[in-house]
């Protein structure tokens, strides 16, 4: 991301009310945004598009956001690509296995904006170069 570029977000989540929802909160505090459907459909976003961090579905059609986070890290491109598990998976264990899979960070849905903003906010922090 260069300096004084707004930080690119890919949200890959199946449910479009939800994509909706927090593509737009993202807009609205200043970030640009990319979507996926599907963690097939994100992974190409992804290499095609390079963005910033990518906020992640477990529970998703077809590849599940884990078996794509897996993806993601084993990729020397993408190895470092912040990833925030964005998911209604709320038990720890889903925490713990999210995180083992190489997510940065697990939210749990519903999410305040407020929260969830900081939280992508904290995550670009670490990152920048």
């Amino acid at each position: 991301m260069e300096k004084g570029t707004p930080a690119k977000i890919l949200f890959i989540e199946d449910d479009e009310p939800t994509r909706t929802l927090v593509c737009a909160v993202l807009v609205r505090s200043g970030y640009r945004t990319l979507e996926a459907a599907t963690a097939e459909e994100g992974l190409s976003l992804v290499r095609r598009e390079s963005p910033d961090l990518v906020l992640l579905d477990v529970g998703l059609p077809g590849m599940s956001g884990l078996e794509a986070c897996e993806l993601l890290r084993k990729e020397p491109s993408t190895a470092r690509l912040p990833i925030i598990m964005l998911t209604s998976f709320g038990h720890h264990t889903a925490k713990v296995r999210g995180l083992d899979m190489g997510a940065d960070d697990y939210v749990v849905k519903p999410v305040k904006p407020a929260l969830l903003l900081a939280r992508v906010e904290a995550l670009l922090r670490r990152y920048a170069v």
